[in-house]
């Protein structure tokens, strides 16, 4: 694997230590969940309870149905609460850039005895005891698989090779993205020798739609146009596109990916109207870093795929300051 700065191996050594010490954990993912989160706390999950611990596994957003052949993504109890009287002693926090990102769970956190950060964004707070954060880093399932097999010992089970590897696949775009590395492939035929059945986790992650999210997908691409001379596409997805399509958020995923197919466009973006807020998506063709615009507006992410989430804005109104904003930046990369 990855040879990794000393801080960084020194903070998974204290990862692997609280688990060891650790008895029951809270394991949070990150809000509207991807393949990258969601399959490294199963595996971990799984790891969890190889080492006789138990553990509570909480999404504060719906799970995916394109994910939903995950090993063990039952366990997930989707904005359900925690059981009344439970205490953690420990809580994994699954790339998750900052607590709000996984719903209100700063009660939690404060009353464990440790708190293990494991993410792998360019714009994070420390607000662990443990920050086990890899900047550039393929994916968190990539890290996780790390301090599973060289901090705990533990070889992956053929399930634990099935969540990794769908983290991998779905946070590198297919091995597309830039964060893409000789080890990154080389963790993932770590993988595929554990028995992690990639052409099915392809097929099913890739090659299946619900029909209201290939509904969506038209209607994106209809609406579809490209600004600042064709440098970035502009796809915008409001509140009556959901519900002529009978739609979800989760069903935007991938749509964002569109735009960059198209030759001599540098960043694509989708704005997509929710009640009461607006996500927007960035992707870059890896000449501009996309992490930098959407921080201009409290987001963040990685160089070539990055998000943000405004309340209080119309979309004309973030259109309008968004846009200028990725218009600025070709003339500084």
């Amino acid at each position: 694997m990855i040879a990794l700065p000393e801080n960084l191996n020194n903070e998974l050594e204290k990862a692997a230590r609280a688990i060891r010490a650790g008895r029951d954990f809270f394991i949070a993912v990150h809000r509207n969940p991807d393949g990258d989160c969601l399959g490294c706390a199963l595996a971990m999950a799984s790891v969890l309870g190889r080492l006789g611990k138990t553990c509570f596994l909480y999404s504060v957003s719906p799970i995916p149905e394109n994910l939903g052949f995950l090993p063990g993504i039952d366990r997930f109890t989707a904005d359900a609460g925690v059981p009344s009287g439970r205490q953690f002693d420990t809580a994994l926090m699954m790339e998750c850039s900052a607590p709000a990102r996984a719903g209100a769970v700063e009660g939690i956190l404060a009353a464990t005895e440790n708190t293990i950060n494991l993410d792998h964004h360019s714009t994070f707070e420390p607000y662990g005891t443990v920050n086990a954060v890899a900047p550039g880093l393929s994916s968190v399932s990539e890290l996780a698989g790390r301090l599973q097999t060289v901090l705990l010992g533990l070889p992956f089970t053929r399930e634990e090779a099935d969540c990794y590897y769908t983290g991998v696949v779905t946070d590198t775009g297919r091995f597309q993205y830039p964060s893409t590395t000789a080890s990154t492939h080389r963790f993932a035929a770590e993988l595929i020798d554990a028995g992690a059945d990639f052409a099915r986790i392809n097929r099913l992650v890739y090659g299946v739609k619900a029909y209201p999210a290939v509904k969506l997908l038209g209607r994106a691409l209809e609406k579809l146009y490209l600004a600042d001379g064709g440098r970035t596409a502009v796809s915008v997805l409001a509140l009556e596109d959901f519900e002529d399509c009978a739609a979800r958020s989760q069903h935007t995923e991938e749509i964002v990916n569109y735009g960059v197919m198209i030759p001599g466009v540098r960043v694509s973006v989708l704005f997509r109207e929710e009640p009461g807020r607006i996500t927007v998506n960035f992707r870059s063709s890896g000449e501009v870093d996309v992490s930098a615009i959407a921080g201009e507006f409290g987001g963040g992410g990685h160089r070539a795929a990055a998000g943000c989430k405004h309340s209080g804005a119309t979309l004309d109104e973030l259109m309008g300051r968004i846009l200028p904003a990725i218009a600025a930046r070709y003339g500084r990369e």
